[in-house]
């Protein structure tokens, strides 16, 4: 792999010996969810992530992860990636394909894998949602880093129209209860303020 990246333009190429691997370089957001993608799409195989919580619920996440490749770091990647396999469409990025495959897939898979049995399903859904979700950026930006690549943005959600019955009512009973606190102190804050007035 040349560590030297060639400008935008026209180049004399002995294309015998040496292959041009087209990176991009502007931002990549990729998805895992169960949304029709089309093949093209370099998260077309990412499904949404099944988890069973640490209490025993099973949930579905659908994760967000926004990538850079600067120019300079492009032949860094493609040495540590490879840039064999399908070639599904011409305007596609094999090593970048291989990236999403080969780290990102999996490193998404491995935490959530570890996750599972450390935090419950509330704290998937609200309680530790920022806890868990910059865990996951740190472990994904440590592994693309060491690859050349910046790791941007990343952002989970559980899937709520997948949530089993007994954790939906968990969580309604467990809001009435906050809603119910907030409407008592509500209240309370109301009767100190017409006292107070009441004293003037």
């Amino acid at each position: 792999v040349m560590y030297k990246t060639l400008e935008t333009g026209s180049h004399g190429i002995h294309t015998k010996a040496y292959k041009v691997e087209m990176v991009p370089t502007n931002e990549i957001i990729l998805e895992w969810s169960d949304e029709p993608k089309p093949k093209s799409n370099y998260d077309h195989g990412l499904k949404s992530v099944p988890i069973m919580t640490k209490d025993k619920y099973r949930l579905e996440l659908e994760v967000t992860q926004t990538i850079r490749i600067n120019r300079e770091d492009a032949p860094v990647m493609v040495l540590l990636v490879g840039s064999q396999g399908e070639e599904t469409d011409e305007d596609k990025s094999r090593s970048i394909r291989n990236l999403v495959s080969r780290v990102l897939a999996k490193s998404v898979e491995r935490f959530f894998l570890t996750a599972s049995t450390q935090f419950d399903a509330e704290d998937f859904l609200n309680r530790r949602q920022e806890e868990i979700r910059q865990k996951m950026a740190d472990q994904i930006q440590s592994a693309l880093l060491s690859r050349g690549v910046e790791a941007i943005t990343t952002a989970f959600k559980v899937k709520e129209e997948k949530l089993p019955e007994k954790l939906r009512k968990v969580i309604e009973v467990r809001q009435n209860k906050i809603n119910e606190k907030e409407e008592h102190n509500l209240e309370m804050l109301r009767k100190r303020q017409e006292e107070e007035k009441m004293k003037k």
